[in-house]
């Protein structure tokens, strides 16, 4: 029986080969597709390159590992591909010299990988002399040297450049040399990775426009997380089979925590042991456990922006809502040319994403990494906040447990909302008022608990109301009570009824998926 699966949460290159192919789950499909594609590449001849694009913790780190191992464990790939994977930032590559410097660093790794030290370290060896050799703005010796070691392999070198940007940034005006390079009839076929679209790939009269076929890495979807806690429970022994039983007994947990970090490949490993650690099933103490292991990533990551664009992406980030530029300058009390200025950096760098704004023929921005915005709300947001945060956790969970084919209940369940539910619709319509008293009544009695347990009547009551024509009162009713902070999907979602559906485009990731669904039924 095989040892329980390894797992890290920062540093996977100290997991050992086996035990990183059992743990890499997610990305299966993108896998196997880049794999096939690899398979087409010829032993000489023009070869198509790629660029995976994701945000970070979207696992573009983790699929260029595996992606190496993939064409080691086949013969095909094997006999015409070495896969290299120089280090993961390349800080010094400031020209082609140290590039191929890097390429041949890689290279030594893969002959000791191999078998073949003593290779490695004549390659060592050559490499070292070049240390005080001058060479030209080709980098002609050091890649020559790479060419030529390359070809004791007689196979085509496959460089896997995670941080692709930064690769790039350091060669600015040798991108056209690099370029020719790559083009070469036995050149090398690169897979980069890189957390945003690059300005060298985007502009028409750019080096590298229309040279690589791109793959973008978006979140998993909820089901797809369910499926890989399950895989990686499934390979943790004991441990594990609680957390399969977990799973089975209560999805919408994992579903709730899904809505409120997005689908992160990066987060599944810390998720899965918050779940192992405690099956007691408090979404919020998930939610702060989960938060409180990615600490040290999202500080680094708010370490490295200017200390402008810090300044704009908190006011950003605890707007919580899709903000303008306009309104960011308010908060900020910069001006409104900084503030686009700064947001436009970070968008280019992969930190903000742009929006479109409902009703007001302007582009609004929001945070693009979800995980890290929930963090930072909970870390740095008022009191206030985070309140409203537990509420949407709470609401989140019960409205992913709810059933989708659950029979609507009848009259007999209104203890908790007495006027919710009445025999004729037409009353129901038209008593607002008391409905409005009997959900504050009900807050009342139960302060930490919202209705869910009704929540068909509800619906019921909001769609009579609607049919009546009484929608505009009710929502104007319940936005002055306490009950809409507390059920901010379902206010949310009678917005729109009211409004239109493009109301739901002004809300954050959070609350938009479960108020859009919310939406739909109330047209029911």
């Amino acid at each position: 029986m095989p040892s329980p699966l390894d797992l890290s949460l920062h540093d996977p290159a100290r997991l050992s080969d086996d035990d990183f192919r059992r743990g890499f789950i997610a990305r299966q499909d993108v896998l196997e597709k880049l794999l096939a594609r690899l398979g087409e590449v010829p032993a000489r001849g023009a070869a198509q390159h790629r660029l995976v694009i994701g945000q970070p913790g979207m696992g573009k780190t983790s699929l260029l590992r595996r992606i190496g191992m993939g064409v080691q464990d086949s013969a095909a790939l094997s006999a015409k591909l070495v896969p290299l994977i120089p280090r993961a930032e390349q800080h010094n590559a400031h020209d082609l010299h140290a590039f191929w410097r890097n390429g041949l660093d890689a290279l030594g790794d893969w002959f000791e990988s191999n078998g073949q030290s003593d290779n490695a370290q004549r390659l060592q060896t050559d490499a070292a002399a070049l240390a005080g050799r001058d060479d030209d703005d080709e980098g002609s010796l050091a890649r020559e040297l790479f060419r030529r070691w390359l070809r004791t392999t007689e196979r085509r070198a496959l460089l896997l450049l995670d941080n692709l940007e930064i690769v790039l940034d350091g060669l600015r005006g040798r991108e056209w040399s690099l370029r020719r390079a790559l083009q070469e009839s036995d050149g090398v076929v690169v897979i980069g990775a890189t957390s945003a679209y690059l300005e060298a790939t985007a502009r028409p009269d750019a080096a590298f426009y229309d040279f690589f076929q791109i793959d973008v890495l978006g979140p998993l979807r909820p089901a797809e997380i369910l499926a890989c806690l399950r895989r990686v429970a499934e390979e943790r022994g004991e441990a594990g089979a609680r957390v399969a039983a977990l799973l089975d007994r209560d999805p919408a947990r994992i579903r709730s925590l899904h809505d409120l970090v997005g689908g992160h490949p990066r987060t599944l490993t810390m998720l899965y042991l918050v779940l192992e650690a405690d099956d007691r099933g408090d979404p919020m103490l998930d939610l702060e456990r989960l938060l409180d292991l990615a600490t040290p990533t999202c500080r680094s990551r708010l370490e490295t922006m200017a200390p402008q664009a810090r300044v704009v992406f908190d006011a950003l980030a605890l707007a919580w809502l899709p903000a303008t530029a306009a309104t960011l300058a308010a908060a900020t009390r910069l001006e409104v040319a900084s503030v686009s200025t700064q947001l436009d950096r970070l968008q280019k760098a992969g930190a903000v994403q742009k929006v479109t704004l409902a009703g007001t023929g302007r582009s609004g921005y929001q945070v693009a990494d979800r995980f890290l915005s929930t963090w930072y709300l909970v870390h740095h947001g008022s009191r206030q906040q985070r309140a409203r945060l537990r509420s949407v956790v709470e609401f989140l969970r019960d409205h992913h447990g709810r059933a989708p084919d659950a029979p609507r209940p009848t009259t007999a369940a209104r203890g908790l909302l007495p006027h919710i539910v009445r025999e004729e619709p037409a009353g129901v319509g038209t008593d607002v008022d008391a409905t409005i008293t009997s959900i504050r009544q009900a807050f009342q009695r139960h302060p930490n608990v919202q209705p869910q347990g009704h929540f068909d009547e509800l619906l019921q009551h909001i769609r009579h109301a609607l049919a009546h024509g009484q929608g505009e009162r009710l929502l104007e009713r319940l936005g002055a009570s306490g009950p809409a902070s507390r059920l901010w999907p379902l206010h949310a979602a009678l917005e729109a009824r009211v409004g239109g559906e493009a109301v739901l485009m002004n809300l954050c990731p959070e609350v938009q998926g479960a108020a859009r669904t919310l939406f739909e039924q109330l047209g029911e």
